[in-house]
């Protein structure tokens, strides 16, 4: 079994420990499974963002700064939208795949 463990980014701040959440960025053309996606990574760890397609994403990739880009693997278009995610990315923001298959 795989398992995903991001832990949290603290700092202090006013001698208090302030906790950063994650960032995940959900991309796909389906806005029902964007909702469905955003309400299961939702937590105390993770803030969640969802994007449409490749153009909204690359602006939401350079403006947020996500921490991890979930792509649906079959989303029509899908190469030109990974041109556009892709420029804005570095190496440091993985992206997974999602596929309904």
């Amino acid at each position: 079994d795989a398992m995903l463990v991001v832990s949290p980014q603290c700092s202090w701040q006013d001698g208090e420990l302030m906790t950063k959440k994650n960032r995940i960025l959900v991309v796909d053309d389906d806005a029902d499974i964007r909702k469905l996606m955003r309400n299961i990574l939702s937590t105390d760890l993770f803030e969640v963002e969802t994007a449409c397609d490749g153009v909204e994403a690359s602006t939401k990739i350079w403006n947020w700064q996500p921490h991890l880009v979930v792509l649906d693997f079959m989303m029509p278009g899908l190469m030109m939208d990974l041109r556009s995610v892709r420029s804005c990315t570095t190496a440091s923001s993985p992206s997974v795949f999602l596929s309904s298959l």
